[in-house]
């Protein structure tokens, strides 16, 4: 019998891109928020970032399955993906 089938996943990507930098700011919005991503250890604490529920719509490829932190002034893109 098959057991609970859950999938994580921390990222920090580097988007050299202007362009797509510009796009995910967008998708954030007019009023984002602040958060610090809470991600693993290893990837380091990336600070505060911009966030946003139309910034984790614009990301993700399935609704509700990602929490997604910009940092645009150093082209950084912080991903917190589950799906259980």
């Amino acid at each position: 019998m098959p057991g609970p089938n859950a999938t994580w996943l921390d990222a920090v990507v580097v988007v050299d891109d202007s362009g797509v930098v510009r796009g995910l700011r967008a998708a954030a919005g007019d009023t984002p928020a602040g958060g610090r991503p809470d991600v693993s250890e290893a990837l380091g604490d990336p600070g505060a970032g911009v966030t946003s529920t139309g910034l984790d719509a614009y990301v993700a490829v399935e609704p509700g399955t990602v929490r997604a932190f910009l940092y645009p002034e150093r082209g950084v893109l912080v991903v917190k993906y589950f799906r259980g």
